[in-house]
């Protein structure tokens, strides 16, 4: 094991055979349903309940093929970094914006924003990396992964949970994640993922990303 199952996906989609060039754009649509939220069922009280439920729809138009999605490649040879962004849209509003990037082989990373009336209510933070450790005087790898969750109530942070765990002999990523459990942290990043979040929707309707932080 010297990867962790992220990177893999990354890569693979990344480096494959018919992975398209940093400019070009792929364009797939889906069935273009507005889907309302019953206002009944959205939590007007608490706040963190409420972005929960909104979370719950957007991942369940995702899942039901509901949004138009548009994938564009980047490269940043200088930095390094190289990746991909993709909108999910539903109509014409944005619902979903999912960053996936590596570092070329140690590190990969996939970033989630979503996204209720033009704003962003909740960000999802996955990375995960590889390194050496000694084992009984063998040296092997072992799969590093953080975890972060911004809650946002009108560009405000209400609350960011973090979480680090590592994976040895391939353990279950998603079990390892839900054994472990959240600390609350104070310092979110809240102007850097807002400043992101910016980039990703102005660089939307650029024909050429080339280094989308640049």
């Amino acid at each position: 094991m010297k990867y962790a199952s992220l990177i893999i996906g990354i890569l693979a989609m990344l480096f494959s055979c018919s992975n398209p060039s940093p400019e070009q754009e792929t364009v797939k649509d889906k069935r273009s349903e507005n889907v309302k939220i019953d206002q009944n069922d959205v939590s007007e009280t608490d706040p963190i309940e409420k972005i929960r439920q909104l979370y719950k729809v957007v991942i369940g138009q995702k899942q039901d093929s509901i949004l138009t999605i548009k994938t564009k490649y980047y490269n940043c040879p200088d930095y390094p970094e190289e990746g991909s962004v993709t909108y999910y849209h539903n109509n014409n509003d944005i619902r979903l914006i999912e960053l996936n990037y590596s570092d070329g082989g140690h590190s990969g990373a996939q970033e989630q924003f979503f996204v209720e009336n033009g704003k962003l209510f909740f960000h999802f933070f996955d990375m995960s990396y590889w390194t050496f450790v000694d084992s009984e005087g063998e040296q092997k790898t072992k799969d590093v992964f953080i975890q972060e969750r911004t809650y946002f109530d009108n560009g405000k942070v209400i609350k960011c949970l973090s979480k680090e765990f590592s994976s040895n002999d391939g353990e279950n990523v998603q079990d390892l994640s839900q054994k472990t459990p959240n600390k609350e942290i104070v310092d979110c990043g809240r102007d850097e993922l807002l400043r992101k979040f910016k980039t990703l929707i102005q660089k939307e309707s650029a024909s050429n990303l080339g280094c989308i932080w640049e």
